[in-house]
């Protein structure tokens, strides 16, 4: 489709996948050059054959020097590339170092580009087969997007030079190499045998088994191609930053929000390592890697959620918001989104770009509106304000839904919001006639908790009761009850003995 394109939409195209590329060169390397999770490159220059062991020539690697001379050896063990890898040796180092390791896809050929176009300057992207991508030498995501140009019949490579940084002398030597060692990999293909694993079937190996993509593999004079199953960096778009999410790491990559960025490093630094807040793993440049999870409303929506995981997750929650208050933090945003399971199933607080720390004031104020206390927007953020949203945030863990959902899902944006802002005002709030963290949820919302000490001395009650159930000591309710039953059965025990007394007495003196 690319050749008919008119310029302007080649060029909003073209500044579009530069954007992406930018925001992938944000993500910090883990020192090396490999592949995610620090393993073996999956670049087909480095593959030796089919039921060969690699001996190291994939990586990872330490140095530019490092992956160099794994080229080096990959001649060596070319019958035909020999009596060139001394030549190799020498001028390699010349040419192709002082490369730092960044984030690459690989293979960003038009094939792998999927647009779609709204009008001239609407444009959606997404980039296709993932299975090469890792930490290579910063040249060679331009070296890999120029090869692909092939015979360069149309202008798709002077694009290339726009949207990539261009690598000029370094692509002529990763042609000549590519070249030079692809007719070993089309000999190892013609002699693939039957039924032996595929590349791409090995990348599904590696990365483990989540999503179903199409992984094409490429050779000369050749195309296979095999429907396989991996990871993919999945990326969320937020109020002020984007995160990419990466095995169990998130990059949450700020732009043009100095503020925030700075707040948010602030708060986590301050914080430190507590198991219900998001650890902060590492700063480079405008990006923060985060611990990852899944995001708590995703996992509610999907229902099912018993008692006692309920409890275990409100109650690291609850630990949580008094880290931050005992640190003098104020989170400014509670809700179920700003929640993260983590693999082991440890629920945390994310989201600090918007939190006060000590007199700075808050940048955010509880931006979802059924989260607001009824005063919104006039109260300052405070412990009670915080209190108040960790209420709502209950209320959801119960019921899998914000407050005042199921009033308002068929209205309009600004219908709900107006109609849970006039509610609040009133202390109108939903019913929680039958749920069992009512006294939390209530006790949150009219204000009775001063500190989160004393919320979860009332939590940590509520988990005695339940795991007490055939005691009915445990619970206020049936105490009070029974005490008032045996109290009125006291009361007329005694009465009657009274009236007895006394007609028999009065017998006795007639």
């Amino acid at each position: 489709m690319w050749p008919p394109l008119r310029h302007i939409e080649k060029e909003a195209i073209s500044s579009k996948v530069k954007s992406y590329i930018d925001e992938l060169r944000l993500i910090p390397s883990p020192k090396a050059y490999c592949s995610f999770g620090n393993k073996p490159l999956r670049e087909p220059i480095f593959w030796t054959g089919f039921g060969v062991e690699n001996q190291g020539l994939d990586g990872p690697f330490d140095s530019e020097s490092d992956l160099n001379d794994a080229v080096i050896k990959k001649c060596l063990s070319s019958e035909h590339l020999k009596g060139k890898a001394d030549f190799f040796k020498r001028h390699l180092p010349l040419i192709l170092g002082s490369h730092p390791p960044v984030l690459t896809h690989g293979d960003l050929q038009r094939k792998n580009i999927l647009v779609r176009i709204m009008s001239d300057l609407d444009i959606e992207i997404t980039f296709l087969d993932w299975e090469i991508a890792g930490w290579y030498p910063s040249y060679w995501e331009y070296a890999r997007a120029i090869l692909a140009c092939g015979r360069f019949e149309d202008d798709w490579n002077c694009w290339v030079d726009r949207y990539l940084d261009p690598f000029p002398n370094e692509w002529i030597w990763m042609h000549t190499l590519m070249l030079e060692l692809w007719e070993r990999q089309q000999a190892l293909f013609e002699a693939r045998p039957q039924g032996s694993p595929s590349i791409a079937q090995d990348c599904a190996e590696a990365f483990g088994a989540d999503k179903s993509y199409h992984c094409p593999a490429y050779f000369p004079n050749h195309y296979s191609s095999t429907v396989v199953t991996w990871e993919m960096p999945k990326l969320i778009q937020g109020s002020t930053a984007r995160i990419i999410i990466t095995g169990n790491r998130a990059a949450k990559i700020y732009s043009g929000n100095d503020e925030n960025f700075i707040r948010e490093c602030n708060v986590l630094r301050r914080l430190g390592k507590h198991p219900n807040v998001v650890e902060l793993l590492d700063v480079q440049d405008r990006t923060i890697v985060l611990q990852a999870g899944r995001c708590l409303r995703d996992i509610l929506r999907e229902g099912d959620i018993s008692n006692e995981q309920q409890e275990k997750w409100l109650s690291g929650l609850a630990r949580g918001l008094q880290h931050m208050h005992d640190n003098n933090v104020l989170h400014a945003d509670l809700n179920a989104a700003n929640t993260i399971v983590s693999g082991d199933d440890v629920a945390m607080w994310i989201d600090f770009g918007g939190s006060q720390i000590d007199d700075q004031e808050a940048l955010a104020n509880y931006d979802e509106y059924s989260y607001r206390p009824p005063e919104y927007p006039d109260p300052p953020v405070s412990r009670a304000t915080d209190i108040f949203a960790f209420g709502c945030t209950v209320f959801e863990i119960e019921t899998s839904a914000p407050p005042f959902y199921n009033e308002t899902k068929h209205m309009s944006q600004d219908g709900r919001m107006s109609y849970v802002e006039d509610m609040c005002r009133q202390r109108l709030f939903p019913s929680v006639e039958n749920l069992r963290f009512r006294p939390i949820i209530t006790g949150c919302w009219q204000g009775r908790y001063e500190s989160m000490s004393d919320l979860k001395q009332d939590l940590n009650s509520i988990g005695v009761q339940r795991s007490q159930p055939l005691s009915w000591y445990y619970f206020p309710a049936m105490r009070t009850a029974i005490r008032n039953g045996l109290g009125r059965l006291w009361a007329f025990c005694a009465e009657q003995l009274l009236r007895e007394t006394r007609q028999f007495l009065g017998e006795r003196s007639g």
